[in-house]
């Protein structure tokens, strides 16, 4: 079942399975969030602020309308 990473809840895990934005890719790829790669909801800002994973050893956090376009398999 693909979901958005939005709508992943806090403290869970999940893989990525793609990225629909084109133009976020190479961005996310810079991160490390490649498909395959799994990753743990970490914190969600109120009022569609920042969305915070862990990759790896690494906290990143994501502006809601880019993770928007990250599309995970649970």
């Amino acid at each position: 079942m693909k979901t958005r990473l939005t709508d992943i809840k806090i403290n869970t895990g999940a893989i990525i399975k793609t990225i629909e934005d084109n133009t976020l890719i190479t961005k996310m790829f810079e991160f490390g969030l490649l498909p395959g790669t799994k990753i743990t909801i970490i914190n969600k800002a109120p009022f569609d602020g920042p969305i915070s994973v862990l990759v790896d050893d690494s906290i990143i956090a994501l502006r809601e309308k880019e993770a928007h376009f990250i599309l995970m398999e649970n």
